[in-house]
């Protein structure tokens, strides 16, 4: 996998609200201060990023200029907790083969993918995420996802998956589209030893949990394939290309879908972190049938 370079920026948070990005001619190692000292979040100490400096790269392209750009709002118009920090990332690695019809998101592309960071979240030499104490936010994905999955009313997450930790808690976020604790339109977590989903319809509420749907054991340190479909009336659950969970009591469409944050690692509000690592992500506003899950499943496999 490479990463593609261009020119590196500096990246500043402003109090009121700003966040200032100056080009920094050639490729090299920029620094870049964060402080906003007017944050009201109460849980979070806005005072220790102040004074403190980060080397990264930047990947992101712009011409030799400043650009000031808002801060992003969370749903309804609530402040969000402070801005993730890092720079966007872009990846150009290899993409399994697969039909598109319904992609929305993936992630190991031959795309541009657009993934800001806070905490030690970080993409490796492999392009896999690692997510111990950080996270990823997908820019530009979430208003699609909402838009399209509502149209058809049907959904797949399919990722690769490395806990670090047989057990977690909370449940704790591995692919995420929420905000808070108890309001999602969907969670693919880890809670004790094992993969879970929260799926918002009328019928389970707005934070899936009725029911929630436990999909099979994890192990730390290895690979999981991991399929979810779903369509009004049927919830398949697929590990390592095998069917392992089948649920009809699952119903209903997304009319009740909100505006939420698409994350990798953990909760909007940052308390709920899992440990560990994705490979790859695709997300599709339709039920995949079996033979394409088996399909992927055996092109993952020859990858690794």
């Amino acid at each position: 996998m490479s990463f593609r370079i261009p020119t590196p920026q500096l990246r500043t948070v402003f109090s009121n609200g700003l966040i200032v990005f100056v080009a920094i001619a050639g490729c090299r190692a920029v620094q870049h201060q964060t402080c906003d000292q007017s944050c009201a979040t109460p849980d979070i100490d806005c005072t220790t990023g102040c004074n403190s400096f980060e080397t990264e790269y930047s990947t992101a392209t712009s011409p030799d200029v400043v650009i000031p750009e808002p801060l992003p709002k969370g749903p309804e118009g609530k402040k969000p907790p402070p801005a993730f920090p890092g720079p966007p990332i872009q990846a150009k690695p290899k993409w399994w083969a697969q039909d598109t019809t319904g992609l929305v998101f993936r992630w190991k592309t031959d795309i541009d993918v657009r993934l800001t960071k806070w905490g030690q979240a970080r993409v490796d030499g492999h392009g896999v995420m690692q997510l111990a104490k950080g996270a990823f936010l997908a820019e530009h994905v979430s208003d699609a996802l909402l838009r399209k999955c509502q149209e058809s009313n049907q959904l797949s997450i399919e990722a690769v998956i490395i806990p670090n930790k047989k057990t977690q808690r909370g449940p704790a976020r591995i692919i995420t589209f929420s905000s808070n604790a108890n309001s999602r339109n969907f969670t693919l977590g880890h809670d004790g030893d094992r993969l879970i989903l929260r799926l918002r319809t009328p019928k389970t509420g707005n934070n899936g949990t009725n029911p929630e749907v436990s999909i099979c054991p994890l192990e730390a340190g290895k690979r999981h394939h991991v399929v979810i479909t779903y369509k009004p009336g049927r919830l398949n659950g697929y590990l390592n290309g095998k069917l392992v969970v089948m649920r009809d009591d699952i119903r209903g469409g997304f009319k009740n879908w909100t505006k939420q944050h698409f994350l990798f690692g953990d909760e909007w509000d940052r308390n709920r972190n899992w440990s560990g690592g994705i490979e790859r992500v695709a997300i599709f506003n339709r039920a995949l049938e079996e033979k394409e899950v088996q399909q992927s499943y055996e092109q993952s496999r020859n990858e690794n």
